[in-house]
């Protein structure tokens, strides 16, 4: 999941809803629901890997976060697939 502030929104706004944020990531988090958080070295955002059993499931986890259910952020989810390429060494 990539979270991107929305255009001209006011940091005041992204701050005043910074500790609930944070507690949905602990919650999240806690539970096994978020794996990892990064934020962008030189942009405002960030990145999670969301743990779900689903696309649509993933898309709800996304939009229950407090920045997201305030429409401060724009959140993408991008569903991804292990990485198989390694395979080639040991089966040509």
């Amino acid at each position: 999941m990539i979270a991107r502030g929305r255009a001209g929104t006011p940091s005041e706004q992204i701050q005043a809803i910074g500790k609930a944020e944070s507690q949905k990531v602990w919650e999240y988090y806690s539970t096994g629901k978020v794996r990892l958080m990064y934020y962008f070295a030189n942009r405002k955002g960030a990145v999670m890997m969301l743990n779900a059993d689903s696309h649509d499931e993933a898309i709800a986890l996304a939009n229950s976060f407090p920045m997201a259910e305030a429409g401060l952020v724009e959140m993408e989810v991008i569903e991804l697939a292990p990485y198989t390429g390694l395979e080639r060494l040991f089966n040509p």
